[in-house]
């Protein structure tokens, strides 16, 4: 460092490693000095993975992950297609035409699915189906322009998926998005590739889409004087980041233009988005993710409804708390989606990196209040048709079931059982407790969970064609859902030890 000033720093700097990758340089500047950078290459230290996989006490556990996964691989997916779009894994079995505005239906592709394969084929120590869903994501999903992972793959072109919708500056376009939490998933199981596998390339796309959401799905990430959300001011992960990539002169009613154009969703910004555990990996590479991190923190905390351990879904910047974000403006968007409530338990539950002492300790509490909530409403609801208990897909902001449809004269905010309200759960909501009973540290419990409600969801005859599917009494006959499948197989090889 040169400088002719009395208080400027000169000589040698020192040099501070703040992260893998990541170096800074603290200097006292008076008004003006030169710096003089002397680089050299610099490469990741190569680690041997020593991941031994899970170690399954239970034979029909074992069996019962590990055709689960068999499953999802040998029909969930189109082996009839070329590598890599042979190994996308459809949403549901059947193939369905419908999309809807929150979710791809059918043999459409998703990031949630692949994020989750993923992290299974990482924890069941399954190097090839690891190697296939990256290669997937790596080359079908990732955003060349943007470094994101696009949400859906359209089944048809076997590119993203892209709907009309609004850029800042076009009132109809053709867009692509992401939809951050399952960006996050794609994360996190790219990172547990890396860690326990030693695939090559998964850390480095990993960090790619680290700096992509950084720059697009974080809020107030472009400095304006006014906050986007006045109440948390150092970032929060956004519903959708929306943007023009693809072009296509003949989609109608107007071409798709790649000019590049995009704008953030943040209202209502979604709770159950904001994934502590993979922010506080990010922050370890990138401090920038830092205050973010403890930003979070502070919604999910501040979510939870009258110490319950039951959390809000939604939050508008105008300071209003929702309940189904994904469903604002009809019924289930006034009531709480437990699988909603259940992300957020887990993500306060595993906070602890770049948090205070204190964070931690209000995290963890608030966690441990969702599952005791949990608890107890499994136990209070056993009767003859639910004798293990049962947690619904949505409950009302109290904690009581929601009064069902069932005449002319329904009650005020009901929902139809087993339509609009699965009443007796699903797969992933019993699979998402037993993980939350995990980070509680009582495997035991996540072990009962499994025994009562996750395994009579798994078809365990080798003679019927969908051997290996889990979730079969929520599903339309001859179907099956990748969601409760593959969260499933991941909670029992959590449950075996797996990481």
């Amino acid at each position: 460092v040169y400088s002719p000033e009395a208080k400027t720093t000169s000589g040698a700097a020192t040099v501070t490693k703040e992260a893998e990758g990541i170096w800074s340089v603290a200097l006292t500047i008076d008004q003006f000095a030169l710096v003089e950078l002397s680089l050299s290459p610099y490469e990741k230290p190569v680690v041997t993975p020593n991941y031994a996989g899970p170690t399954f006490t239970d034979p029909t556990r074992k069996l019962a992950a590990e055709s689960g996964l068999r499953f999802i691989l040998d029909k969930m997916r189109n082996g009839a297609i070329p590598a890599p779009a042979s190994f996308g894994v459809y949403t549901n079995l059947l193939d369905d035409m419908s999309i809807t505005e929150i979710y791809a239906h059918g043999h459409h592709v998703t990031a949630e699915h692949m994020g989750l394969l993923l992290r299974v084929a990482a924890c069941m120590k399954d190097e090839q189906a690891f190697a296939e869903s990256y290669r997937y994501v790596n080359e079908l999903m990732q955003s060349k322009m943007y470094g994101l992972c696009n949400w859906a793959i359209d089944k048809d072109t076997l590119g993203p998926f892209i709907e009309i919708g609004e850029t800042e500056d076009e009132t109809n376009a053709w867009l692509n998005a992401n939809a951050p939490l399952d960006d996050f998933r794609v994360i996190r199981g790219l990172m547990a590739g890396a860690a326990q596998l030693g695939q090559a390339g998964a850390d480095e796309l990993a960090d790619t889409f680290l700096r992509g959401m950084l720059f697009t799905s974080i809020s107030d990430n472009a400095f304006n004087a006014l906050s986007d959300v006045p109440a948390y001011p150092d970032g929060l992960a956004a519903f959708a980041w929306d943007w023009q990539e693809v072009d296509d002169a003949t989609r109608t009613p107007m071409a798709a233009e790649s000019s590049g154009r995009g704008k953030m969703t943040l209202d209502p910004v979604p709770v159950d988005y904001q994934d502590l555990y993979t922010m506080g990996l990010a922050a370890e590479r990138d401090p920038r993710w830092l205050p973010i991190v403890k930003n979070a923190t502070k919604l999910l905390l501040d979510s939870e409804i009258n110490n319950l351990g039951l959390y809000y879904n939604g939050y508008q910047p105008s300071g209003v708390w929702t309940g189904d974000f994904e469903n604002q403006g009809i019924i289930q968007g006034t009531h709480l989606k437990t699988i909603q409530v259940l992300w957020i338990a887990l993500h306060l539950a595993r906070a602890n990196i770049g948090l205070s002492d204190e964070e931690v300790v209000l995290a963890q509490a608030s966690a441990r209040r969702s599952y005791e909530f949990f608890k107890a409403f499994m136990t209070s609801s056993v009767n003859a048709t639910y004798p293990k208990g049962r947690i619904p897909e949505y409950l009302r902001v109290d904690g009581t079931d929601v009064p069902n449809c069932i005449g002319p004269n329904n009650p005020i905010g009901c929902l139809e059982y087993e339509r609009d309200n699965l009443f007796g759960g699903e797969a992933r909501i019993y699979a998402q407790l037993a993980r939350l009973a995990i980070w509680m540290g009582d495997v035991d419990y996540a072990k009962q969970l499994i025994t009562d409600l996750i395994l009579p969801e798994w078809i365990s005859d080798t003679n019927d064609p969908r051997y290996g599917l889990i979730g079969k009494s929520t599903t339309d006959l001859n179907n099956a859902e990748a969601w409760n499948v593959l969260e499933s197989v991941l909670t029992m090889c959590m449950a075996a030890g797996g990481s």
